[in-house]
């Protein structure tokens, strides 16, 4: 058996089948010659692929959580998620799926083998798509991550302003806080995003288990709740927050840095020991995206997971040598 930084050879690998496509070119996105996107949207669209569906989960709740059943009849929620289903990638799917862990390129991409073929992933990204289908999938019966003590809204929006220099189209951001503070109701019976009666944010949503939301996001979170989110429309405004919520659980702890901690260290807003960037990516997100990531087909084109070569083009360099 190949160690996990080993590539496999072409026979152990694919055997008599090696002249078969991959799954990415079964998928119909990344086929043998080159691919438009015009060409790529004209082809025949794909069902959800076989063994990943998105499923509401079941949740044992603890403490002082509220319990929403909104999702199971709203119906903008149900449309979100088949949208979801319907833009899945089998291919992709495929990939994830039944990888082998080659190793990390950098602190953000990670190098899988499938097959006799070598990709590259951006994490981020694949993370965001899954917490936005988590989103979904839990609406209304998410646990919570408790912030103690609450972060003040007020003073996350004006470092988000400071850092960002983002415009509020005109708006105070005063008024914008009061938008957001008189949904607070909402907010927390779908999305466990807690507001306090004095405007700070106490909870955020249990979204990825052990995949935890950089600190460093918050800011812009609250900026993007204050900007992006129609307040006024159900399944814009349901988009809106699954989105800032994705965009800020995109931002893992482990991803913040290049450098990488002692074994030994421990995340003081977490508690919780921070293994070496490597060990975490193979053992936690990548088992996180296997298990739950509906790949989209945008992620076969849009370079976040990308052929990197094939060992039978190694083969034919090595002969020329």
């Amino acid at each position: 058996m190949p160690g996990p930084h080993t590539l496999q050879s072409a026979t152990e690998a694919e055997g008599p089948y090696a002249f078969m496509p991959t799954a990415l070119e079964i998928g119909g996105l990344l086929a043998p010659g080159p691919t438009s996107p015009e060409e790529a949207d004209a082809m025949p669209s794909q069902a959800t692929a076989p063994g990943r569906q998105l499923q509401r989960r079941a949740v044992t709740r603890t403490g002082s959580g509220r319990r929403s059943d909104a999702g199971e009849s709203l119906v903008s929620v149900q449309e979100m998620v088949q949208e979801v289903q319907a833009s899945a990638h089998p291919g992709l799917v495929e990939v994830l799926k039944n990888y082998t862990y080659v190793g990390m390129a950098d602190p953000t991409c990670v190098l899988l083998q499938h097959g006799t073929r070598l990709y590259a992933a951006n994490v981020p990204v694949l993370l965001q798509d899954l917490a936005y289908q988590q989103v979904l999938i839990g609406f209304g019966e998410f646990d919570r991550i408790h912030l103690d003590p609450p972060l003040c809204l007020s003073s996350l929006l004006q470092i988000a302003l400071e850092d960002d220099q983002k415009p509020l189209e005109g708006r105070e951001p005063e008024c914008c806080l009061q938008l957001i503070t008189k949904r607070a109701d909402m907010l927390a019976d779908h999305f466990a995003i807690d507001i306090t009666p004095d405007g700070c944010l106490a909870s955020l949503p249990a979204l990825l288990d052990t995949s935890m939301p950089s600190p460093l996001g918050l800011p812009s979170f609250i900026l993007a709740l204050a900007c992006t989110v129609d307040w006024f429309h159900e399944r814009p405004c349901f988009r809106a927050v699954a989105e800032a919520l994705a965009a800020l659980f995109g931002q893992h702890t482990m991803l913040e840095e290049e450098g990488t901690p002692a074994p030994t260290q421990t995340l003081p807003t977490q508690g919780l020991p921070f293994a070496s960037h490597d060990w975490q990516m193979q053992h936690q997100l990548l088992p996180l995206l296997r298990a739950r990531l509906v790949p989209d087909k945008l992620r076969a084109r849009d370079g976040t997971v990308q052929e990197l070569t094939r060992l039978e083009q190694l083969y034919r360099v090595f002969e020329r040598c």
